[in-house]
């Protein structure tokens, strides 16, 4: 069998597609941020009998061992910005991270706590915060479609869900191994990262500003920026959140907000891949 240029063409397009290349690039970039170990390239995990792969995994030593879970996502053609919205707020405010956290103590020798930790980053750096994401249509409407949205968000959510699932995943697994040590004193943070082509907006605006009879916003009390990287909270699934109250020593019923930070959230990093080096050299301070 002969190989014609087209058929070497597909396969490389076939490549892309599939995001294997993003994948690499964004490994061999990770690579030189330094205070990170590489771990692993491709590693399977399981939460409540779904079957994932973590893309890969880089480790950070500090008060507590804290693993970056990274999820490569070349962005849709059609859908090359993602758009991200945050009320705004003053500066003077510490950036807090929800991240998921594995802890056994010497108190615990039989017992290990996975919850949810709140990582403070310096206010001197410009960190951004969402609460909501969308996919922005680079394509304009025909005048069949007028009605046709021109954003949406499944696979900005379904890249966090799975970065997600690689943390619940490798959480479960270490917490395992915790059981066979019971004398061993250990912490562990986890912190998904999204990796994507896609330009990365953020619109922050006022809540007073927008028109309840309508459900609009004038375009003057909104302030849109380009950005390299966010932190995005959003729920998650039961099976990906933390230990039950019931089951850990923390007392305070739902629905209030401080138990849905404690238990129903966590911050996914979403970083343009081009910035990915710049992000880990930042963030190291922090970890």
């Amino acid at each position: 069998m002969s190989l014609t240029p087209n058929d070497h063409e597909r396969a490389v397009r076939a490549l892309e597609e599939h995001g294997h290349l993003f994948q690499k690039a964004c490994v061999a970039e990770a690579s030189f941020a330094s205070g990170y170990a590489f771990q692993s390239e491709e590693y399977p995990v399981s939460v409540d009998a779904e079957d994932s792969v973590i893309d890969f995994v880089l480790a950070a030593n500090g008060q507590a061992t804290t693993y970056l879970i990274f999820e490569c996502k070349r962005a849709n053609p059609k859908y090359v910005t993602w758009l991200f919205s945050t009320e705004a707020s003053g500066t003077d405010k510490t950036p807090v991270v929800l991240a998921t956290r594995l802890d056994k103590s010497e108190r615990q020798e039989e017992i290990t706590w996975l919850q949810t930790t709140e990582l403070t980053l310096g206010i001197d750096r410009i960190w951004s915060f969402a609460t909501m994401g969308v996919e922005l249509s680079t394509a304009e409407p025909k005048p069949n479609e007028s009605r046709r949205k021109s954003s949406k968000s499944a696979m900005i959510y379904d890249a966090c869900q799975q970065a997600l699932t690689g943390v619940g995943g490798l959480a479960l697994e270490h917490q395992r191994w915790m059981k066979r040590w019971p004398h061993s004193i250990q912490r562990y943070h986890y912190l998904p990262v999204v990796i994507t082509t896609a330009e990365l907006c953020l619109t922050e605006f006022k809540t007073s500003a927008i028109d309840l009879r309508t459900g609009t916003l004038r375009v003057d009390k909104a302030r849109t920026s380009v950005i390299d990287w966010l932190f995005l909270d959003i729920p998650v699934r039961e099976g990906l959140q933390v230990t039950t109250p019931e089951q850990s020593n923390y007392f305070s019923c739902g629905p209030s907000d401080q138990y849905r930070r404690k238990f129903k959230v966590k911050s996914v990093a979403i970083v343009k891949g081009t910035a990915l080096r710049t992000f880990l050299t930042q963030l190291r301070e922090f970890l």
